[in-house]
């Protein structure tokens, strides 16, 4: 059974990409994703742009995009991969543009750690270098995960109390309570 869509959810719009080939004066050709973007929906797609990246600057929202698109590696369909990235950034719902550049980056490096685990398991004879790998982006990935965490709870820290007491008189004890040895 598929997610119901919720009202406010029925106007937006899913960003979709299509391959495009570029190629420069030197003759070097290239794969890009670019957006499908119909004329009348040219608002709705800004819009969604800059939810997903939690950027306000429609260029710097775009550009976050391409630039996790690109830092994953072994894109064999630039589309899909395009469509992959957006669907990411947009489930960790960057609040304002730092956020989206740490979200990006993110996405980044859970794609890149993938690939090396990807190819640990297929390349036999680079297997320790893939996971070598692997793990030096988790550590990054992980700061990264601190560092947005940090970032939304603005370094407030949380104390939960779990333990306490409070005496006859209405004084309050927090902590473990020990009797003193007889």
């Amino acid at each position: 059974m598929g997610k119901q869509k919720l009202p406010e959810e029925e106007n937006k719009l899913s960003l979709r990409f299509k391959s495009e080939q570029l190629t420069n004066e030197a003759g070097d050709s290239k794969l890009r994703a670019v957006p499908e973007v119909p004329n009348e929906m040219e608002d709705a797609y800004l819009e969604t742009v800059s939810e997903i990246t939690g950027a306000l600057n429609e260029m710097l929202g775009q550009q976050l995009i391409h630039q996790a698109i690109n830092a994953s590696p072994g894109a064999n369909e630039i589309d899909v991969e395009a469509e992959a990235v957006s669907a990411a950034l947009g489930e960790m719902q960057p609040k304002d543009a730092a956020e989206g550049m740490l979200v990006t980056q993110m996405v980044s490096l859970h794609n890149q750690m993938m690939y090396y685990m990807r190819r640990s398991i297929e390349d036999q004879w680079e297997t320790e270098e893939c996971l070598s790998r692997f793990l030096k982006l988790n550590r990054q990935f992980l700061a990264c995960l601190q560092g947005l965490l940090k970032y939304r709870n603005r370094g407030q820290q949380n104390v939960i109390v779990q333990n306490v007491n409070v005496g006859p008189d209405g004084k309050a004890i927090v902590g473990c309570i020990q009797s003193p040895p007889r």
